[in-house]
């Protein structure tokens, strides 16, 4: 979304419309973002105060689209902030993997 206006045919110049675009595209992207996280502090601002609101507005519904995210309050939304996602080391997995396996190997050794 948005425009792009030069001051030249764009098919003379190509990469400066191309440049253009991207540059359009960028500062919609902040735009955007800026528009959530107002939002977003409106929502926390209620949460705290009880004054405030709750529900998006329809451009805000539409920057949470524009961007990929999800609308707060909904299902996915929630466990997505209830979910935390570490990054192990490979060794570190390796060490998991082999007590796991362990543990099942000692586990069906019980059971026989």
């Amino acid at each position: 979304m948005g425009v792009v206006s030069m001051s030249e045919d764009p098919e003379k110049n190509p990469e400066l419309a191309a440049q253009l675009v991207e540059q359009a595209k960028a500062q919609n992207h902040a735009w955007r973002v800026s528009v959530v996280r107002g939002f977003e502090a409106q929502l926390q601002h209620y949460q705290l105060s009880g004054h405030g609101r709750l529900e998006p507005s329809l451009l805000e519904n539409e920057s949470y689209r524009a961007l990929g995210m999800e609308l707060p309050g909904t299902l996915e939304a929630i466990k997505a902030k209830s979910t935390t996602k570490i990054n192990l080391s490979p060794e570190l997995m390796e060490l998991l993997q082999l007590g796991l396996q362990a543990k099942q190997e000692s586990t069906a050794k019980a059971a026989r």
